[in-house]
């Protein structure tokens, strides 16, 4: 829940999934509610079928990984060991109208207008 409202905001981390912003709701949720939250999930079985995003590294190695985010592989181990890069070679079909505008009721607040904390 956290990604999916840094990312309506226009908050979301470009460098990281559980960057600074997301370890900052997360701190400031347990903080006031006194929950548990915690950056490793456990969903193997659940999360299988929606990985559908290859990638095969160029280099030596030639490793094949999938992922259900469109992102790279950027393991900093790897680019020791290997020095390639991970290029993406699948990607699901995208259904035509899948790409339609979120509209909301009442319009959100710009990451401008945004007061994280006080």
């Amino acid at each position: 829940m956290i990604q999916a409202y840094l990312l309506i905001m226009g908050l979301d981390d470009e460098d990281d999934y559980h960057g600074r912003r997301f370890c900052f709701y997360m701190r400031y949720i347990y903080n006031i509610s006194g929950t548990n939250i915690k950056l490793q999930h456990k969903f193997y079985t659940e999360a299988e079928p929606l990985r559908c995003n290859w990638w095969q590294c160029d280099g030596p190695c030639g490793q094949l990984k999938n992922r259900a985010t469109n992102r790279t592989q950027d393991i900093k181990a790897h680019k020791r060991k290997c020095a390639g890069n991970f290029v993406k070679i699948a990607e699901p079909e995208k259904p035509p109208g899948s790409l339609r505008k979120l509209t909301f009721p009442i319009p959100l607040e710009t990451k401008e207008s945004v007061v994280i904390c006080k």
